[in-house]
């Protein structure tokens, strides 16, 4: 803590809002550890959304968790428009309860419809809001409760729909080991030794990444190396072993998992990685200079998963592979492959890329300006 601080109010109660998905869940996370072991922070309340992913990231967290129902707006049907109202009232009174009974001092969110009533409620009750985009396109939240928030923290240079003097380009938090830029990739192989590849379909998982990667990489031919795939999935142990079982039956030597937990030292293993360009995956693979093929959500809202692997391309950390293109021409990805595993030059060109894309120290950055503007709140309260 900065000089000045000091006399700041060392029992602060903070919320932070986010779920649904691995990519909101993650930068809040990171958050909500940093507040928790901040020594002017008392409380950390979480509010994010019922669902297994929610469960899978959150297990052993030592801050108060409540859970509202999901109930997205944008990407579904005309029934699930139509509940819409209703689910944002019931979650927005469920938040106000919530305001009443801690008391925040402070709300940080993510996106996602847990952030919105969350929100909303900080705006009635007058609670300094901060969001975090992200992605490359604004969210529909963020754009909503952008006019409220004191300050918005953005993992790109330039966000569409978020051209505004309260954003900050300080890049996407990630997990502590990740912050401090001290990690490496694996490296190109030697000759003879395996190259391999990670593909990553999400926190969720992609079906059209664990139904046609198997299939396209049986097409893959090269005289330096024997490829290697880790495949995570997604789902249960049920569809790790559906997808492993394609591997195996093309004479692929493969590892097919559904979730993990440690990912971190999954990245260390790999050489590449054909990847969906959620933000906070494309943010991880970049913490490691992970040279990347990025495969984006065909029907990703808005489109944020193409702008997101748009701008990394634009970096020079990976090229863009879409599924339209590799249904025309499978050989479209493993022409780029066979690129990255027969060029030294190329393939080191694209670590350095993707390792000078990465931004390190978001989370305390994003802290230090969160509790700066804190202060200077409470300062002005007390001139008063």
């Amino acid at each position: 803590m900065k000089e000045g601080a000091q006399q700041m109010k060392k029992n602060l109660t903070v919320f932070v809002a986010a779920g649904g998905t691995g990519g909101h869940i993650k930068p809040g996370l990171s958050m909500a550890w940093k507040f928790y072991h901040h020594i002017y922070v008392k409380k950390v309340v979480w509010i994010g959304s019922r669902g297994c992913i929610d469960d899978k990231l959150l297990v052993d967290t030592p801050w108060e968790k409540k859970r509202l129902a999901k109930i997205p707006f944008r990407g579904g049907g005309i029934i699930r428009k139509l509940f819409f109202p209703y689910g944002l009232g019931k979650s927005l009174i469920r938040t106000i309860y919530y305001m009443i009974k801690y008391k925040p001092d402070l709300v940080l969110t993510t996106g996602g419809f847990a952030s919105l009533s969350t929100g909303i409620a900080a705006c009635i009750f007058g609670k300094p809001l901060f969001l975090l985009e992200q992605n490359a396109v604004a969210g529909w939240s963020n754009r909503l409760l952008i006019r409220f928030a004191e300050r918005v923290f953005t993992g790109f240079d330039q966000v569409k729909f978020l051209a505004n003097q309260k954003c900050r380009n300080l890049g996407n938090p990630v997990e502590e080991c990740l912050s401090k830029g001290k990690t490496r990739v694996k490296g190109y192989p030697k000759k003879g030794e395996e190259f391999i590849i990670l593909v990553l379909g999400g926190s969720q998982g992609a079906a059209y990444l664990n139904n046609e990667i198997p299939k396209i990489l049986a097409t893959l031919y090269n005289t330096s190396h024997k490829i290697k795939v880790i495949h995570q999935c997604g789902g249960d142990d049920h569809r790790a072993t559906q997808v492993h079982t394609k591997y195996r039956q093309l004479g692929i030597k493969a590892e097919v998992f559904s979730f993990s937990n440690d990912m971190l030292n999954i990245y260390t293993r790999a050489n590449i990685a054909i990847t969906r360009s959620g933000a906070l995956t494309i943010t991880e693979l970049a913490a490691y200079g992970l040279p990347s093929l990025y495969v984006p959500l065909p029907i990703s809202v808005d489109q944020h998963q193409w702008y997101n692997a748009l701008m990394c391309q634009k970096q020079g950390a990976g090229w863009i592979v879409e599924e339209a293109e590799m249904s025309e021409n499978p050989k479209v990805l493993t022409h780029k492959i066979s690129i990255l595993m027969s060029s030294q030059q190329i393939y080191r060109k694209m670590v350095r890329a993707s390792r000078n894309s990465f931004r390190e120290e978001a989370a305390e950055r994003i802290e230090e300006e969160v509790m700066t503007y804190i202060q200077s709140m409470q300062d002005e309260r007390t001139v008063k």
